[in-house]
């Protein structure tokens, strides 16, 4: 890993209005998640947008985990040309910590290496920092590199605005 350990970013904008919109979509009562679409230059990947799972699969979140079905991806790489990002990582929500679960860890949003993947804990429903995320990143091969705490945080930088 570099010196600069930062993988993702967002504004603090983004940001809050992500993890609002989680919650809500969660109502305290159930997992919820999104696509997260940017850039991705130089190791780093700005987030500029979010995509609900709900918004691309809405039966999704009707099974207490997340499902996204086949047809959801070709709905989610036509967002991406409309927008002209590309998916530079995913979130989804858990009821208590932020630890990837067994399905997570089988079953990425996306499995090609390097991907990642972030988990927001309680639903999202209280502020959740940096801090409280997990950020996961997929080597291949079902094998993760997981950051908590700290090491997260470190890896996660919120920004008034992007640098050009």
């Amino acid at each position: 890993m570099s010196s600069n350990p930062v993988l993702l970013e967002f504004t603090h904008t983004i940001w809050n209005a992500l993890m609002a919109d989680l919650s809500k979509a969660g109502r305290g009562v159930r997992e919820s998640g999104a696509f997260l679409l940017g850039t991705h230059t130089q190791g780093r990947r700005q987030v500029h947008a979010s995509l609900p799972y709900g918004e691309v699969d809405p039966p999704s979140l009707n099974y207490g985990i997340i499902r996204l079905s086949p047809d959801a991806f070709p709905r989610v790489w036509g967002r991406c040309g409309e927008l002209g990002l590309e998916v530079v990582a995913d979130i989804h929500t858990h009821p208590c910590g932020p630890h990837q679960s067994s399905s997570d860890r089988a079953y990425p949003m996306i499995s090609i290496p390097g991907h990642l993947g972030l988990i927001a804990p309680r639903f999202a429903v209280d502020k959740v920092t940096t801090q409280d995320v997990s950020l996961n990143r997929y080597l291949g091969g079902g094998r993760w590199e997981s950051f908590l705490g700290a090491s997260a945080a470190a890896r996660i930088q919120l920004v008034t605005a992007y640098e050009s």
